[in-house]
């Protein structure tokens, strides 16, 4: 589940890739935003490319967006529908998700995490079973994880 206002649409493809690497696709593939805001437009393509399922959200007040509790309602009815899903992916550096990972984790579920470094706040880190910081995949560098035990 992808916070597309929070996340570089350039990152995704790599994210992707980490996540078959470390044993899968996803099997739910939704990203979260007011896809109008010419700002997004990338995430489009991204999209198309990768099969993802854009959920498209609108705000009538300027300044706030629908797309995180959508994101968050949209986990929970993933969770409760789907027993068979072991595992989530949140990317996002909003440290409003802390509770969505925290929630999923006591549901038995594993959390892995995908935010930027600078931008990722302690608690969502925290809540996350594993999280990997994007710039940290961009290079290629191993030390972008930071896993909860």
């Amino acid at each position: 589940l992808v916070d597309a206002e929070n996340t570089p649409h350039h990152a995704f493809k790599t994210i992707l890739e980490e996540i078959s690497l470390m044993g899968g696709m996803p099997i739910v593939r939704r990203a979260y935003a007011d896809f109008f805001h010419p700002k997004l437009a990338a995430w489009k393509s991204v999209c198309a490319e990768t099969s993802m399922r854009p959920v498209c959200t609108t705000s009538t007040v300027t300044g706030k967006s629908s797309s995180d509790i959508s994101l968050a309602l949209d986990a929970m009815e993933i969770l409760s529908l789907n027993p068979v899903i072991k595992g989530f992916c949140l990317v996002t550096s909003d440290s409003d998700f802390a509770l969505v990972a925290q929630k999923l984790r006591e549901a038995g579920k594993f959390v892995w995490g995908f935010g930027r470094a600078n931008n990722s706040g302690k608690n969502l880190v925290s809540s996350c079973t594993q999280f990997l910081y994007i710039e940290n995949l961009m290079r290629g560098g191993p030390d972008g994880y930071t896993t909860l035990e």
